[in-house]
């Protein structure tokens, strides 16, 4: 810490907490949000420049989660009131530090969202009732998606993700309602017609096979260097707590590849651009797990068009590689990531060693078979 900012304006309230941030680069100003208790709010205004308060606005709801307009300059406050005020927007103007309007979305808590500048639009949900689309130009709610339902206070939902390669927007939703989607889902919205066009169950065909119960939603990412969609959830069975990574294509809205791991309780996961690795947080054994996307070659390919190949291999304990098995060259195991994970024999070959999820039989850099490993 380098300065602790005083205050240019006096607040005639003690605070109860800072929550939510936002930061205006056109004004090169930051917007933060305090409680004064657990019912009223206070919205400051900071100018970066010489870390100063130039200006507390009194009388609106604490918010989390901020969204800055770049086009007009206007910062988008969340409601995370208890009783009243719940279903907030605040919009303040960024240069003058006034507040501009109040939109009433009707959602409780509308606190998880995104912008997207090339339509000026919010994507908005509630906690737990519905999700609305404000139009950023005119200040309205120009769409209500009441299918779309999700808790912002259990899950990593902050993390919708725009995808502007195939302009789709993938939206959490916990508990759908849209027609022929259920459970855990990421709903796929066209942001040119705000219309749902597709969907991604969370709970994947390995999962089930597996034969633990329904899984929990916890996170995705977007990888831009892939175009891939990374989504962590877990699983629970007879106390033992499984995770598992899926990767989507996000040209085609299928998943590529998935692996199980024994991580507690994911809590966040973030893609490096820079590195292109992938970084999964566990609230539970407080550590951060390193992974690296290097699926190419992994998934499969058009080469291999025999109706047994394209059938996954279901093994519990040995995978029997027969002596003419259509597998040119010295056969190996890999996981999702393209790590090699055991070298393989013609005949026997115990996996009881690995954990359940998919794996591949490749040789000579080609992928010719998926496995699945159970218990």
């Amino acid at each position: 810490m380098c300065k602790l900012i005083p205050a240019g304006v006096t607040c005639p309230f003690n605070l109860y907490s800072i929550n939510g941030l936002g930061y205006s680069s056109t004004s090169d100003r930051l917007f933060t949000s305090a409680a004064r208790d657990w019912r009223e709010g206070q919205i400051f205004v900071i100018d970066c420049a010489s870390d100063s308060i130039v200006s507390c606005i009194l009388g609106y709801p604490t918010s989390a989660t901020m969204w800055w307009d770049s086009v007009g300059n206007k910062m988008y406050l969340s409601s995370i009131q208890e009783f009243d005020r719940t279903d907030w927007i605040t919009v303040v103007d960024c240069v003058s530090g006034e507040v501009q309007k109040v939109i009433r979305t009707g959602l409780y808590k509308p606190a998880a969202g995104i912008y997207l500048p090339q339509y000026r639009k919010i994507y908005v949900a509630g906690e737990h009732d519905g999700t609305a689309v404000i139009d950023c130009a005119c200040d309205t709610v120009i769409k209500r998606f009441d299918n779309i339902v999700f808790f912002t206070s259990e899950l990593s939902v902050w993390q919708l993700k725009y995808v502007p390669s195939v302009n789709k927007v993938y939206f959490p939703s916990v508990v759908t309602r849209a027609p022929g989607f259920y459970g855990d889902t990421i709903l796929i919205i066209d942001p040119g017609t705000d219309s749902i066009v597709g969907g991604i169950h969370v709970q994947p065909w390995v999962t089930r096979s597996l034969n633990y119960r329904a899984g929990k939603f916890w996170g995705m990412d977007y990888a831009p260097w892939s175009n891939r969609l990374y989504v962590v959830s877990c699983t629970a069975n007879q106390g033992v707590v499984r995770s598992f990574i899926s990767v989507y294509d996000c040209a085609t809205d299928s998943l590529i590849g998935q692996s199980c791991y024994q991580i507690p309780l994911i809590a966040q996961i973030y893609c490096n651009p820079v590195d292109r690795k992938i970084y999964i947080s566990s609230s539970e054994d407080s550590a951060i797990y390193i992974f690296r996307d290097s699926l190419v070659g992994v998934e499969e390919r058009a080469e291999v068009s025999s109706p047994a190949k394209s059938e996954p291999t279901l093994v519990r304990s040995i995978l029997y590689l027969p002596e003419r098995a259509g597998v040119a060259g010295k056969p190996v195991l890999v996981d999702i990531t393209g790590r090699r994970v055991l070298e393989l024999v013609p005949g026997a070959n115990d996996v009881r060693g690995l954990a359940p999820g998919v794996y591949f039989i490749r040789s000579n850099a080609r992928v010719e078979r998926k496995v699945v490993i159970a218990r």
